[in-house]
């Protein structure tokens, strides 16, 4: 191999690395933002749009988990070399498990700090968590479907869509 190959595979390596790390390191620091959000007592509000509103920030603060769950998956197959054709379901399936149980852990905790537990809540946050890691899944098998084998070939070649 050319040495200038080789220094640019330890570059992508490297990068690859350190997008893992980033992803994780964001990932711990939302879970506990997340929990205080998640518990902190919320003001009245009139009958006829609480239980709308309610579920709106559910969804998102759900979603806004998954996808940095489904970042931190995929930066950290990257940087092990593994292709999107092996375990990426099973990867993202037990992603959208792991958040369900979160989600349901945070509901029955809910009411040590005076909210209440329901399970709609629960619902709007598998929702947005499967709403981010199935459209993300779809979004990556569509992605490489025609560069698969190119990727598996040469690191190098999907860098620039990095």
């Amino acid at each position: 191999m050319h040495p200038t190959t080789r220094q640019k595979l330890g570059n992508v390596q490297e990068t690859r690395k350190t997008r893992a790390k980033i992803a994780l390191w964001l990932l711990a620091a939302f879970l506990p933002l997340q929990m205080l959000a998640m518990h902190w007592p919320v003001p009245p509000l009139p009958p006829q749009v609480q239980h709308v509103w309610d579920k709106v920030p559910h969804f998102f603060i759900y979603a806004m988990f998954a996808s940095l769950l489904v970042w931190r998956i995929v930066a950290q197959r990257r940087a092990r070399g593994v292709s999107n054709s092996v375990g990426l379901a099973r990867a993202f399936l037990m992603a959208f498990v792991c958040v369900a149980a979160y989600g349901w852990v945070d509901e029955l905790t809910q009411p040590w700090t005076g909210r209440q537990c329901d399970v709609y809540d629960w619902f709007a946050d598998i929702l947005g968590a499967g709403t981010v890691i199935l459209s993300a899944y779809v979004w990556r098998r569509w992605r490489y479907a025609n560069t698969e084998a190119t990727w598996l070939a040469s690191p190098l070649t999907l860098d620039a869509a990095d």
